[in-house]
């Protein structure tokens, strides 16, 4: 007897079948409404229908009314479009739900079945772009995909060969093919399975070259991707294929992603030539298509690999190309960044005082650069602070202060500087000045009860009238302040 389970899976094919049955005997009398509302249910069918599994005695009975129906759908689909009887639109309609069906079926993957599902699939992306519908047809070769993606690598790979002989008779589909080997090659590098990544993008890449379909844009883009697949497989063994496959990348069709690309990969070699690396660097930083933001990747591969040179010959040229860009804000920072992490502190203080110069002539820093610079800055100073430089920390506090426009009166931050400073002060006993910062810090930030703090520690180390232990009121009334 069928458990409730089975019932459900005849029923909800006893339904696509009446459903069909309309489309395909009664479509000419079908509003456009209606012909929409068929297809939208019957979409709403087949997403609830689970794969047949001819382990099962019930899903064997209803395996091939899912093929019937498959097959009428697919059938009335090229007949309507060769007689002009239905829109286009609704013939891509047809055409899809064919292969939805048609993905449903069970039984074993075998080449002749490979061949047709991949048929069914690319021709049905193909309606949804002759109708100008792009989502759809993404959407289409999205079960194309799945039949690739998700079988074992041995099924994924008889899917593509069958799909690869199919070409012989539908020469015009190579680009489908090549751009869905692509995409499983995406998946599978992003998923970190680089050695199926490479099967797939050179079978894209191998495709799109014997068919002539594809772009050398997009041949090129390939190739990068599997350039990169080789590298992060295994860097030392698949170096020179990694560096041949970039080059043919580049020759095909140069774009500064590939120029990056060689120049990791020259970077990578246990020993590298500096001359070739120098001109590799100059090549990615000197082609016209290149950003600020991939300029600065380039770059910060070259601080990875501790190649100073490289990093302050790149900055140069960098900053040359966009000097008068908004860009070159972002580079300059970059520059501070690593002279001061890399302990180059004169030229990170020469630096600084010429973005201070350029704020002054009233350049405008974007919000977020003067907020990363000012981060620069104090983590600098503290430090100066943690190894007891003083003075130096000072020095770093000075430049922070200095890139406050004056708009920034009562703010916690400017509290939060002035108090740094009032704590380096006291720590050089130059208590006047210690004074006359902490006077800064309430003056922005009254509340605060570290300023309370400060005020009372003054106290206790200046020997005055005003503030010193002679005056211990003063000095309890700071620190009483300064619990609350």
């Amino acid at each position: 007897m069928m458990d409730y389970g089975d019932t459900s899976i005849l029923s909800t094919v006893s339904q696509i079948q009446a459903l069909t049955k309309e489309l395909v005997k009664a479509k000419e009398e079908l509003d456009k409404e209606r012909f929409s509302h068929v297809v939208n249910k019957l979409l709403q069918l087949i997403e609830t229908l689970p794969a047949v599994d001819l382990s099962l005695v019930e899903h064997r009975a209803v395996e091939p009314l899912v093929q019937s129906c498959a097959v009428n759908l697919w059938n009335e689909a090229v007949t309507s479009k060769n007689e002009g009887t239905v829109l286009v639109d609704q013939t891509a309609a047809l055409r899809h739900l064919a292969c939805k069906l048609l993905f449903r079926e069970g039984g074993p993957i075998v080449a002749e079945k490979c061949k047709k599902q991949a048929m069914v699939a690319l021709k049905s992306a193909r309606a949804w772009l002759d109708c100008g519908n792009p989502s759809m047809a993404e959407e289409t070769l999205g079960l194309s995909e799945k039949a690739f993606g998700q079988q074992q690598f041995e099924n994924a790979s008889r899917h593509l060969q069958a799909s690869r002989e199919m070409l012989v008779k539908f020469p015009e589909e190579a680009a489908y093919l090549s751009m869905l080997s692509y995409n499983c090659g995406v998946e599978r590098y992003n998923g970190g399975r680089l050695q199926e990544a490479v099967y797939w993008l050179r079978q894209s890449y191998e495709i799109g070259k014997e068919q002539h379909a594809v772009s050398a844009r997009h041949q090129a883009r390939t190739l990068r991707l599997l350039s990169s697949a080789y590298i992060d497989w295994d860097p030392e063994k698949y170096h020179d294929l990694a560096a041949n496959t970039v080059a043919l990348a580049n020759a095909d069709c140069s774009h500064p992603a590939g120029l990056y690309l060689k120049l990791r990969i020259l970077l990578c070699a246990a020993e590298d030539d500096e001359t070739t690396t120098q001109a590799a660097l100059r090549d990615c930083l000197h082609h016209p298509e290149l950003t600020a933001e991939l300029g600065l990747t380039a770059i910060d591969l070259c601080v990875k690999n501790s190649r100073h040179n490289l990093v302050m010959s790149g900055l140069r040229q960098l900053m040359e190309r966009f000097e008068e860009k908004t860009e070159a804000d972002s580079i300059r920072l970059f520059h501070l960044k690593y002279l001061l992490h890399s302990c180059h502190l004169a030229e990170a203080e020469t630096l600084v005082n010429q973005i201070i110069e350029r704020r002054s002539t009233r350049h405008r820093f974007a919000d977020s650069i003067v907020k990363q610079l000012q981060s620069l800055l104090w983590e600098q100073a503290s430090s100066s602070f943690e190894v007891k430089q003083y003075e130096e920390c000072l020095r770093w506090y000075s430049y922070a202060l200095r890139l406050f426009d004056g708009s920034e009166n009562g703010s916690e931050d400017l509290g939060k500087l002035f108090r740094n400073r009032c704590a380096c002060f006291c720590a050089l006993k130059q208590l006047d000045q210690a004074k006359q910062a902490v006077e800064q810090a309430k003056k922005h930030d009254p509340l605060n009860a570290y300023t309370c703090y400060m005020q009372f520690k003054i106290a206790i180390l200046q020997e005055n009238v005003v503030y010193g232990i002679e005056n211990p009121a003063v000095a309890k009334k700071h620190f009483f302040l300064a619990l609350k």
